[in-house]
């Protein structure tokens, strides 16, 4: 009988290894992945504000010194090639900077494309991490809460 004993005791401690163990791998590499993602948005996005940056400079030097500062203003700050296209100087411009505004426009609604596909994979690995929390909750209070803290330093800390 003692013999059974040991044995149930022996499995079940290796049991948890394990299950910690899987739980452990499942939990970096949710953290990793949405650390990437967090990554690539902060990227799309950066890349869209210089865009968008750079068009305001082209026009900026595309535009009659005639213009009154608060229109003119207001022209550089739109980010949305339809309302740029609205103000009356935008048919002053060179073909060449109308071109610009146009493949600014399209490259934004791509990047913009790419961003929400990059939240609906972070909202499923979201509900992964979710099922994970509560798997680890069952295990170790402990262990939670020290994987919130890794899963919150880790996704949120500044990229390269």
């Amino acid at each position: 009988m003692r013999g059974l004993q040991y044995i149930l005791l022996v499995g079940m401690i290796l049991g948890s290894c394990q299950s910690r163990t899987d739980y452990q791998q499942e939990g970096a590499q949710l953290i990793k992945r949405l650390r990437q993602l967090h990554c690539l948005q902060q990227g799309l996005e950066l890349e869209t504000r210089n865009m968008w940056d750079s068009l305001a400079l082209e026009l900026d030097a595309q535009l009659p010194a005639s213009m009154p500062a608060a229109e003119r203003q207001n022209m550089l700050t739109v980010k949305n090639v339809n309302l740029i296209q609205m103000f009356e100087s935008y048919d002053l411009l060179a073909d060449t900077t109308k071109a610009l505004v146009q493949l600014t426009g399209q490259r934004d609604e791509g990047i913009v494309q790419a961003i929400l596909e990059l939240k609906k994979e972070r909202d499923t690995i979201k509900a992964q991490e979710r099922a994970l929390l509560l798997t680890i909750e069952q295990e170790d209070e402990q262990e939670l809460a020290a994987f919130r803290k890794q899963l919150e330093s880790q996704t949120q800390a500044p990229c390269q």
